[in-house]
């Protein structure tokens, strides 16, 4: 308790002691259309040190998410407030993401640099896409580009290579894109080998990989009120793994088309995407699914500062795998309206509400409900969340043969957060921001494969009760020198994840942390640009991860170190940009997920070339 006092002191002093202002300049709120909700974006400033990289590298510099990453090269999933990868869902220009084998997506295969605009939002309060994201929600976009090209090549001292391409182009009233990335390389990190005696310095020796894929976007505007979109992905992945020993190929193929029409007062959009991904592992263990997804959004900008939205989904899903060689298809259908609304212009609202329907199972009413409050426009801004949210079991889990269970249940959410922001601008001198998260998440029938007493295989089931409560903290401070500017990104997390509730026969795990859910990390970026220079140093720490779920192993806490530097030159117009990285500067021997070690210090040297 003291420690939130604190905390709660700490973001309230500055306010204070500027309340003495004149003149506080109050933000201008836009009722159409409308975001209240908090999104979080990643900072544009640091995108060329992150142009070569996957997605769940620049969340993990600037977002309080635990990366669980199996190596280089290797599986990503993402943990946001102590819930499973599951619980994250990622939409693509609206359109999900999230494999409906598995429910979660390997986010080590999204190539960074095909969008320029990535948000994420936390807890289960945005109905907007969609059920299910209990943790948070990743929205990934790519908004018009100034016409030009873009070529980037990355080496590093794992004998990888990484060439990026980019080219814009607008004329008229037609613009697009085209971007395509080849990675591949020996990948011959160095890690600390536990299993020899002295833990000897031993080089990877079956990770090599090889990944390629492209992005075309088209956007053609009809006339002023109406656009049309197609964008269409295609993705290759071949790796292979150290730990154990295989190989693993993924093939992606995505597409969607849009039309919308936007006036003074109303929006209206219409949606259709094919999606289809294919899995082999070890060239023996094959599956794929094709996903048809169709979205009608309808947005009204109403008197006295009222805004509301409707739409509805509709999504088939066919998929086929070795423990349904038949193929099993599942349809749904989904309804959301919104109402959100200003008073007193201080006083901010919203309402949501969604409906969705699973072939035959019906949710209950899902609904989020948010109330801010801004007593000096953004110098202090209180917000209370609640919600209720549903999860529907996926295919593997309800039909995978054997372990498959079509009896299970969704997994229940209820969920209340109170957040607490405030933010200052000093022109030419400084600024800084500052934000404090304080949530309790109850989730009820938490799905969980274990294995079955007597057999060989593991069975999926509604196991227990999960309470996920926590502190979150974001700061961000930035001093203006002459020509230079430095800054300074904090954030910390605080994750309580405990079962409350077990089967029988299972009362050892009563009261314990989820596996691979540390109790508390932190992140903190220090930056200095000037002129044509750009340095970021950036260091973590996660605390210990229970890998049992009676918390008797664990893994213990890291921290890790990189540094990176960047310097432009200028040559006829044309920008040419140099990097040099350091990762893990202090030669950290640590794992994040059992039995898979991470590299010891290696370099990076990238070049690139815009105009």
């Amino acid at each position: 308790m003291k420690l939130v006092v604190s905390i709660i002191l700490l973001l309230l002093v500055p306010p204070l002691l500027f309340a003495h202002q004149d003149t506080i300049i109050l933000p201008t709120v836009q009722v159409f259309p409308s975001h209240n909700y908090p999104l979080r974006s990643l900072d544009s400033t640091v995108y060329t040190f992150f142009v070569t990289a996957s997605v769940d590298e620049a969340l993990e510099y600037q977002a309080p998410v635990f990366i669980k990453n199996y190596g280089v090269g290797q599986i990503s999933s993402l943990s946001f407030r102590g819930t499973g990868a599951r619980h994250t869902k990622i939409f693509w220009e609206d359109v999900p993401l999230n494999s409906p084998m598995l429910g979660e997506l390997d986010v080590s295969l999204l190539p960074n640099f095909f969008f320029n605009d990535i948000d994420f939002q936390l807890g289960g309060n945005n109905l907007e896409n969609g059920s299910g994201a209990i943790g948070a929600q990743l929205n990934l976009q790519t908004k018009k580009e100034q016409a030009g090209f873009q070529l980037f090549q990355e080496f590093s001292s794992l004998l990888n290579s990484n060439t990026v391409l980019q080219l814009n182009y607008n004329k008229n009233r037609f613009s697009g894109s085209t971007k395509g990335f080849y990675h591949f390389g020996a990948n011959r990190f160095h890690y600390k080998n536990k299993l020899q005696q002295g833990r000897p310095k031993t080089a990877a020796s079956h990770s090599d990989f090889r990944q390629t894929g492209f992005m075309q976007s088209a956007h053609y505007q009809i006339n002023k009120k109406n656009t049309l979109t197609a964008k269409a992905w295609y993705q290759f992945s071949n790796r292979d793994l150290e730990f154990p020993t295989a190989n693993q190929k993924d093939n992606y193929q995505r597409t969607f088309v849009e039309w919308k029409r936007t006036d003074s007062k109303s929006i209206l959009s219409l949606k259709a995407a094919w999606l289809r991904e294919q899995f082999l592992y070890l060239d023996t263990l094959e599956s794929h699914a094709t996903k048809i997804f169709a979205k009608a959004k309808f947005g009204l900008s109403l008197p006295h500062s009222l805004f509301f939205q409707s739409g509805i989904d509709l999504n088939a899903d066919r998929a086929e795998a070795d423990g349904y060689r038949s193929g099993i298809s599942q349809n749904q259908i989904s309804g959301f309206a919104e109402l959100t609304g200003e008073t007193w212009k201080k006083f901010h609202w919203k309402v949501a509400l969604r409906e969705v329907w699973l072939d035959e199972q019906l949710s209950p009413l899902l609904y989020s409900i948010q109330l801010s409050y801004k007593p000096f426009g953004d110098l202090l801004f209180f917000r209370v969340n609640h919600s209720r949210n549903y999860n529907f079991p996926t295919i593997n889990s309800r039909f995978w043969q054997p372990g498959g269970n079509p009896n299970l249940s969704p997994e229940k959410s209820m969920g209340a957060e109170l957040s607490l922001l405030t933010k200052y601008k000093k022109p030419g001198r400084w600024q800084y921001a500052a934000e404090l998260n304080l949530y309790r998440n109850y989730i009820d029938d938490w799905i969980q494969w274990s294995p079955v007493n007597g057999q060989n295989f593991w069975e999926a089931k509604n196991l227990k009760k999960v309470v996920n409560q926590g502190i979150e903290i974001n700061t961000r401070f930035d001093f203006f020198i002459k020509k230079s500017i430095i800054g300074l990104t904090g954030i910390y997390t605080f994750s309580s994840a405990i079962n409350k509730s077990i089967v029988i026969g299972n009362e050892n795990l009563l009261g314990k942390q989820l596996i691979y859910t540390p109790k508390f990390q932190w992140k903190s970026i220090l930056s200095f640009r000037h002129k044509k220079w750009s340095v970021y140093y950036h260091q973590q720490y996660a605390h210990i991860r229970y890998t049992t779920s009676d918390n008797q192993s664990q893994l213990p806490g890291y921290y890790m170190s990189s540094l990176s530097a960047n310097y432009d030159f200028l040559i006829n117009k044309r920008k040419l940009v140099t990097k040099f990285k350091i990762d893990n500067i202090f030669n950290a021997d640590y794992e994040v997920v059992a039995g898979r070690p991470m590299p010891l210090r290696n370099f990076v040297l990238g070049i690139g070339l815009t105009f």
